[in-house]
């Protein structure tokens, strides 16, 4: 994949500033994130038309669009251990707003986050009963670095399908797969929509399905994974507690699926990002809890 020169000055401009999140607020300015707080960068990296250009051109590179009919897209930059999200009008008032958040690290290791045994025992008596798994929390805390620390220390061995809208999680084993959704051309014809390739999963006979993040119309065709009893189902979904995050989830599905999990078993882990006061370090945590629908 060719990373244009712009989004490589931009995720250079990251590393200068030590920051773990860029934006671009079109004509307003670029803003650099992390734990020194918010820095406002005063430089030029190129006119608005040649960012819009740079980002159409990354999007082209990913199978996705970015025009007028779907001013929005976004994924990740695996050469730079980026994930980016723009926005462009007529959606945004402004020409166009970038989000570039740099990957955590890719060891993906359990050991980064502050979890009890008994957290742990729970995700584990999910694993061994086929129970669904749900990983909760606000942006940046840490829920999919988490699940795939999951992934990596009890899935590696098996058969797992990735079903995402936008590629975003790495296939850290030969045995696993991914398929993502695929909007329609400008023309109509081309889509596949997450239903679909779900469907076409069930198929292929995987041991575990994995769904990137549950947002809006994810929830029905995760929630019916789950209800055709398909072992070990896990998602992400934002949430500020574990049973908001149920609620918020059956909220987001229709009346029929949601019949259809009444009284089912999950597992919810709740994901906290802390700064410490006195050293300004980042920490998370992890917290599970399990549930009866």
């Amino acid at each position: 994949m060719i990373v244009s020169s712009i989004v490589g000055k931009l995720h250079d401009l990251m590393l200068n500033t030590d920051a773990d999140e860029l934006v671009v607020n079109g004509s307003r300015g670029i803003f650099v994130f992390g734990q020194f707080g918010v820095k406002s960068i005063d430089i030029q990296v190129c006119t608005l038309d040649e960012m819009i250009e740079a980002f159409r051109q990354l999007a082209w590179e990913h199978n996705l669009r970015l025009d007028a009919l779907v001013p929005t897209c976004g994924g990740v930059i695996r050469s730079l251990s980026l994930r980016w999200h723009v926005v462009t009008a007529p959606v945004s008032e402004d020409a166009i707003v970038v989000s570039l958040r740099r990957l955590r690290d890719s060891s993906f290791d359990l050991g980064q986050f502050s979890v009890s045994s008994e957290s742990i025992a729970l995700v584990e008596n999910a694993i061994v009963n086929s129970n669904p798994i749900l990983f909760s929390g606000s942006t940046g805390s840490g829920k999919s670095s988490f699940l795939l620390g999951v992934l990596k220390k009890y899935f590696l061995q098996r058969r797992v399908i990735i079903l995402e809208t936008l590629s975003e999680l790495p296939l850290m084993s030969s045995r696993w797969t991914r398929f993502t959704e695929r909007t329609a051309h400008s023309n109509g014809k081309g889509e596949f929509s997450l239903e679909r390739i779900a469907k076409e999963s069930l198929r292929m006979r995987p041991e575990t399905i994995v769904m990137g993040e549950l947002r809006g119309h994810e929830v029905n065709t995760f929630l019916d994974l789950c209800a055709s009893g398909h072992g070990s189902s896990l998602a992400t979904i934002h949430s500020s507690n574990p049973k908001m995050a149920l609620k918020r989830m059956i909220m987001l599905s229709s009346e029929k699926v949601a019949d259809l999990i009444k009284g089912m078993s999950m597992t919810v882990v709740h994901l906290e990002r802390r700064i410490l006061q006195e050293s300004n370090q980042v920490t998370f945590s992890a917290e599970a809890q399990a549930f009866c629908i």
